[in-house]
Formats: C-alpha cells, structure tokens, sequence
C-alpha cells in the first residue's frame, strides 16, 4: 500500500453542504427500505444459537507497521524508545499479527541496513520519490515491538530488488541466530510473505513491474533458499484475481494462473488486498452515494475471497492453503481532496466493522491485518499524536468480544439497493444491519452494527441453548458526523442505552449509523 505522509485540516466548509445534501436525497436512494415517512424505525430479528459454535481467528486483529518515519512515528523523537502510549492502544486493540516492513516499501528495503548500532545503520529509499531514510525501526526494533503487544510478526521479503540470498540470511539472522534487543532474544519469525503487490504497476516506479512469469521463477528461487535456512517456517506468495468482482483489478491478465502454475516450490499461504474499497478513480459522486456504496462493500470481499479460493483450488495440488488478507482498509479517493480522508471517518469505520463481522465467518482466512497501526496519512488507527482514530474503536470493540467462541448468529432486517460507485458494483438488497456474537464463561457479547444513516432499528435477539439471563448491557458508538475525519465532529462517543429482556428474548432501539456491543450475563 502507499507510504504517504502529508498534513492536513478539517473539511472544508464544502462537506458540510454535501452532507446536507445527502440528507435531502437519502429517502430517494434507500429504495428498499422497509420504512415508510412516518416510520421512525426499523424490524430487526438477530437469531443466535448459543450450540452452534466455531473458532476464534487468534489473527483476526492483525495490522501493518511501516520502516519509515520511525515505524511511522512508534517510536518517539530519539529514534529508539517505542511510544508506550501507542504500545497501550495497540494492546487495547488486540493486534495480534504485525506486519513489516511495507507495503509497497517492501519493495526497495534491504533489512542489513537496518541492523545494528543506530549511529551505524544505513539509509533505504522511500516508495514515492521523498528520499532515503535511515533506518531506525529495523528488525530487532520491529520484533520488540510484536513481543511488547504478544503479536506474532510476518514479514514480507523484497523479491524486486532484493536477492534469494538476502531472503535467506534473514531468516538464518532471525530463525537460526537470533535477534536480541538489549540482550533479551526476540521471537522467532513463522510467517513469511513473497513480495508485496507485483500484480501492480505503479506509475511512480515503473521499474520495479515483473512479469507473472519472472516473479512465479523468482519467487521459487526464494522459496527454495529460506526454507533451506528453516524448513518451518510458512511462506505466502500474493494474488490478484484478473477482476474483483466484474471489475478489471490488474494490468497483467492471467497472473494469478501464471503465478499458480508457475510456483514449483510449496506454498503455505497466499495473501491478498482485495478489500480496499470503495476506491473512486475518477470523478467524485454525491456523498450520499459513496456511503451506500461503502455499506454494502464488505459484500464484495466475500466474493474476492470465493474467486481466490476457486483459483487457488484449481491450480495447486496443496491442501489448506489459506488465504491472508495483508492489508485492508477503506479507501476512497487518492487525488489530493477532502474525500482522501473519509479512510478516517465513521463511515470509514463502519466498513472496517461490517467487513470484520464476515471476515470473522470465513473458515480459510489465516489472518487479517488492518492498513495501518500509526500514522501513515489518513490510513493509522491510531494518528501522529497518538490520537484514537475511529478505526481504533472499531478493532477495541472487537478485541473486547473476541473471547470463548463465536456463535451462529442469523440477522434479519430490510435492506437498501447500493449504486455503482468506483471499485464498487451496484448491488441488491443488502441489509441494514450485520452482526456476531461469542460465548464465554456463559457470557454473551454481542457486535451489532446498524448501517441505516437516519433510522434507528428497533431489534428483537432470541437466544437458544442459553439460559438464566441476569443482566443485560448495552453500549452505543457513533459520531456527530459520519463523513468528518479528525475533527471535534468525527470523535467517537459511547452512550448506554436501554434494554428489555424476558425469558431468552432481549429488545433494545439502536440509533443510526453506530456500532453496538451488548454484553449479556
């Protein structure tokens, strides 16, 4: 993904009249809603049945952290002491799987200038043409950090630039050897990515483009030189189907079947970032438009990951090889206006908890790692001076219920027709409202998130295989405004809010555009 670092303010006086506009149309838009003018709710049904369990992800809540810019500003301005406040709000976050060292920067990084005393480290470039950087968050700091949060760290090697022989020596340095950081030895490193997007061409550094050809004989050269160092460890080769669901995703056509036939060596894992959406790259629509088509875009992935799957199944003889989403985020615009940060808005957000609840019913997902941590232009959960981004509550809210196990969980509710918006097809009846539950200790937490922009949805949870609820409490997320990003509009609140339960039946209202945890005992 892109490294950029940039400074910016709140909206500009514009957003405010599109978002009044968005209110005006939003009744002629949602055309399947099951409200009428005078209705002031909607019936939803969330069915759960506490027998019908299935597995946590332990890497559901993995993130990305960068090289650059002291690990994108983790570490604090002496360029040596991890931020301990950052490293209490990852920990608040769950981040149980940490990416390194790019994105894209993967690319053009050679991991032995960053070894060593600090004064003594050498500089790498960066992706967009700013410069070199020294290297102050270099190996041993990256798996300090992952120690700190408990996280299990995943690397992705430089096949562009970079050598088998380089592939190699760093897993000998970090499998074999050891790294330490103040004499204290750090994990061990299991995962391990081949390259970052080589289906891309960027228009930056167009000398860095490979043929699916070259990179499926390349990457069997570093495959065979790092699992000769270690033959444990689990290495993924990344993918990109031709289209992501109906839309033309990659200028190099058929490189998923190049790559997958090509590939002699085994492979563990293969890794996509096919959720970014919706992505609008060409002119911008009405907002009213953009947050339909972002509610309804988690619908999408669940499609990508079927056409991988498919792929994966057709061309490889290996059994359960998994599919890890590196990266994901929200994305919607990338050409320098006030629509670049709506990564960081509630609406942002809202995608990132609907996209969580299904990616946490796929059985094949081995892990999911939000773009970014810290930092990193509008994409970091967590901003420059350590403020919560929205994103940030999202990952906390989920991290809370993750316990025990999930349970089968049905919702029911109206649904709204979304519109052709960038990346994003137009779809059919997706509903309002999505959630997920889990189980432990006789503990029920619950995630419900309601997508409907102006209607509260009036929500009936019926409960098998369990008994003998006590207490029930419910507490609210949202925003004074879904399309602000860092600013007083965008901080997000929780507000309790009040339930009825009898026998194994809870009602509650949940308010517009919010995600709601509900904790049952």
């Amino acid at each position: 993904m892109l490294n950029i670092i940039t400074k910016y303010s709140a909206l500009p006086s514009q957003t405010t009249k599109r978002v009044v506009s968005f209110v005006s149309v939003i009744f002629i838009v949602l055309v399947h809603s099951a409200c009428s003018a005078n209705e002031t709710a909607i019936p939803v049904t969330v069915e759960i049945d506490a027998s019908q369990t299935y597995q946590i992800n332990p890497y559901l809540l993995g993130s990305n952290l960068q090289w650059v810019d002291r690990g994108d500003g983790i570490l604090l301005s002496d360029g040596v002491t991890p931020d301990s406040d950052v490293i209490d709000k990852a920990k608040k976050m769950g981040v149980s799987v940490l990416r390194y060292p790019g994105g894209s920067l993967a690319d053009l990084y050679h991991w032995k200038d960053g070894m060593g005393e600090i004064q003594n480290r050498g500089t790498n470039k960066r992706f967009h043409g700013d410069g070199d950087d020294k290297i102050l968050l270099g190996t041993a700091e990256f798996l300090n950090i992952s120690k700190k949060l408990g996280a299990t760290p995943i690397i992705t090697v430089n096949l562009i630039t970079g050598t088998p022989e380089e592939a190699a020596d760093w897993v000998r340095m970090t499998n074999i050897e050891r790294v330490r950081y103040q004499d204290e030895i750090l994990p061990k490193v299991v995962y391990w990515e081949i390259g970052n997007e080589p289906y891309l061409i960027d228009d930056n550094q167009k000398q860095l483009a490979i043929s699916p050809k070259d990179f499926a004989s390349r990457a069997d050269t570093f495959i065979s030189a790092m699992k000769a160092v270690d033959p444990t460890i689990k290495v993924g080769i990344p993918l990109r189907s031709d289209k992501l669901v109906g839309v033309p995703a990659t200028p190099l056509p058929g490189y998923n079947k190049t790559v997958l036939e090509g590939v002699t060596e085994r492979i563990d894992f293969v890794s996509v970032h096919n959720a970014y959406y919706p992505y609008i790259h060409a002119e911008v629509p009405e907002y009213s438009q953009i947050y339909l088509a972002s509610m309804a875009a988690a619908g999408l992935v669940e499609k990508n990951f079927q056409q991988t799957r498919q792929e994966v199944n057709q061309y490889r003889s290996e059994d359960n090889i998994k599919i890890a989403l590196t990266e994901y985020n929200a994305m919607f615009t990338l050409n320098g206006g006030e629509s670049d940060g709506f990564i960081a808005s509630w609406m942002g957000a809202m995608y990132l908890s609907d996209l969580l609840m299904n990616l946490s019913r796929m059985p094949d997902l081995l892990m999911a790692n939000h773009w970014s941590l810290i930092g990193n232009w509008y994409f970091g959960a967590i901003g420059l001076q350590g403020e919560k981004r929205p994103a940030f509550y999202v990952l906390e809210a989920f991290n809370q219920i993750m316990r025990g196990k999930f349970l089968q969980t049905v919702t029911s509710s109206p649904g709204f027709n979304s519109p052709n918006v960038g990346f994003a097809p137009a779809q059919q009846n997706v509903s309002f409202l999505n959630s997920v539950s889990t189980l432990d200790d006789n503990v029920l937490r619950i995630l419900i998130l309601n997508k409907h922009p102006m209607e509260k949805a009036n929500v009936k949870i019926n409960i098998q295989g369990y008994t003998g609820i006590n207490t029930v409490k419910a507490d609210s997320l949202t925003v004074d405004s879904i399309f602000h990003y860092d600013t007083a509009e965008s901080k997000v609140r929780s507000k309790t809010i009040d339930t009825r339960h009898l026998n194994n039946q809870v009602e509650l209202s949940l308010p517009p555009h919010t995600l709601n945890i509900i904790t049952i005992e």
